[in-house]
């Protein structure tokens, strides 16, 4: 429903979109802490289990997709760090056993 205040978002809905926003947020940085730490142990040779990280980073990616685009863009810094962090670690984990590329 569009109230004329440009967001097509009742003016009530923001405070919920803003604590909406500001959780994904929490939860994108935490997920790059995680892959970060991941990253890490990779590097001093530790095993690691990324059983399900597939399937967390793509309900963080459909949240923000989710949302409407004025809302979502505080979101691309974080999510492109996320990403470059996941890359790191695809890249490492590469690097320590060519043969799962194949």
């Amino acid at each position: 429903m569009n109230l004329g205040n440009g967001t097509g978002m009742d003016p009530a809905e923001a405070p919920q979109r803003q604590e909406q926003i500001a959780a994904l947020s929490m939860m994108v940085d935490a997920m790059t802490g995680a892959v970060a730490v991941a990253r890490a142990l990779v590097l001093i040779g530790r095993r690691i289990d990324l059983d399900g990280i597939d399937r967390e980073v793509g309900d963080l990616c459909a949240e923000a997709v989710g949302l409407p685009r004025e809302d979502a863009r505080p979101l691309l810094p974080p999510l492109e760090t996320l990403c470059g962090e996941v890359t790191a670690l695809i890249d490492e984990l590469r690097r320590r056993d060519p043969v799962a590329d194949a």
